[in-house]
């Protein structure tokens, strides 16, 4: 910067300066998060979480968010179990994953943004399908996502906004539930995509609370 004499090629390294510096702090940031992640659930107070009234909330936080937007945002909680069920944790932690998971649909989502949550109970565990009406996901990269600094972004998005670590603690932090996360594509008859859909399973609570 100091070597150049022209303001307007000055102005040019000024931004691509301020972008490397965003980027740079997000990925400082993030890698800090998941460092620390370990030492937080270890930490952090757990509890029995009933996951109706709990994903009912992170669906309320959306509707609160959006409420004066004109984006088209259309977020549903579809719940197929037959009782109350709960799974034991950190909700903090919990509600990170949830809101990272949409927030990267409605980023990758064309205009209209359609994103379905949808309960169902096994015997001992509970698997919520988080549906969204994006591109999908390359069939190759499925695995590939949760691994850290991994990032496919649609070119309009700088790289400053995404480090390619926010699937990877969102992995790290359903396994410290015993629990698992896959990635797959919602498909039509003519094995065309619909859109990504995102499967958690974690366990069913026993325990009681005091």
């Amino acid at each position: 910067l100091p070597k150049v004499k022209k303001q307007a090629d000055k102005d040019t390294l000024i931004k691509i300066i301020e972008h490397d510096i965003n980027r740079l702090d997000r990925l400082i940031t993030d890698i800090s998060k998941s460092t620390r992640l370990d030492a937080e659930l270890s930490t952090g107070e757990t509890r029995n979480i009933a996951i109706d009234d709990f994903l009912h909330d992170i669906r309320d936080i959306y509707r609160k968010r959006y409420e004066y937007a004109k984006d088209n945002i259309n977020i549903g909680v579809i719940n197929n179990t037959k009782s109350q069920v709960s799974i034991y944790g950190y909700q903090e932690k919990l509600t990170q994953v949830f809101l990272n998971i949409i927030d990267n649909a409605l980023s990758l989502s064309a205009d209209e943004n359609n994103i379905s949550i949808i309960i169902d109970e096994q015997k001992t565990t509970v698997k919520i399908r988080i549906n969204d009406s994006g591109p999908g996901i390359p069939e190759a990269n499925l695995d590939k996502i949760f691994e850290r600094f991994y990032s496919d972004r649609p070119k309009k998005e700088g790289m400053e906004h995404h480090s390619g670590l926010g699937l990877s603690i969102v992995k790290q932090i359903i396994k410290a539930h015993d629990g698992t996360i896959i990635a797959q594509n919602q498909k039509d008859a003519h094995d065309n995509i619909l859109g990504a859909s995102f499967i958690i399973t974690l366990p069913i609570s026993t325990k009681e609370e005091t």
